[in-house]
């Protein structure tokens, strides 16, 4: 091995750019359409407040779904696009991850899991509770067997078990 030079050593490289999750297409060859991309780019997630992660998400997967490419399956589709589907935050967040999220399940688990957390879905419920307008009676702690369960608490875990059963991905 040729001895580098202080010089040499000082000039940025490409080796430590941080990409997207590897994806495992196997011996199938495909190309991401640029108008897909662009699409894709057209509504990306930036991490600000008022953007809710799991309308994107719903977006991405809408978008993704309207191609199909012999041989190569939805999920390695959705997880070539997604790092287009991020800016700042939360594409940091995907290269940081990305030997985690190598699959399409654990990365849209991950990213709302990360993005959309327990606390805001429990702001969620409590604003829709409040919109129905129920009683702050109806809100005190109550006795479940022998355990005291908040009804704010009771409704976020049946929240959370119906978006599962659904096939949503509610995650915490």
């Amino acid at each position: 091995m040729a001895e580098k030079t202080l010089r040499e050593f000082s000039i940025p490289s490409t080796d430590n750019v941080a990409t997207g999750p590897a994806v495992d297409l196997g011996d199938v060859n495909f190309e991401l359409k640029t108008n897909l991309i662009n699409m894709v780019q057209a509504s990306p997630f930036c991490c600000k407040p008022n953007e809710d992660a799991n309308t994107h998400l719903q977006h991405f997967v809408g978008l993704c779904d309207t191609v199909t490419m012999r041989g190569v399956t939805q999920d390695a589709i959705r997880l070539c696009l997604f790092p287009f589907f991020l800016l700042g935050r939360a594409k940091q967040w995907l290269y940081k991850d990305k030997d985690v999220v190598n699959m399409w399940e654990k990365c849209s688990i991950a990213f709302l899991a990360k993005f959309f957390p327990l606390g805001k879905t429990n702001a969620l419920v409590e604003k829709m509770v409040s919109n129905h307008g129920w009683s702050k009676e109806r809100l005190q702690p109550r006795m479940r067997g022998m355990h005291t369960v908040k009804e704010m608490d009771m409704l976020a875990i049946k929240l959370d078990l119906l978006l599962r059963q659904g096939g949503g991905h509610a995650s915490h």
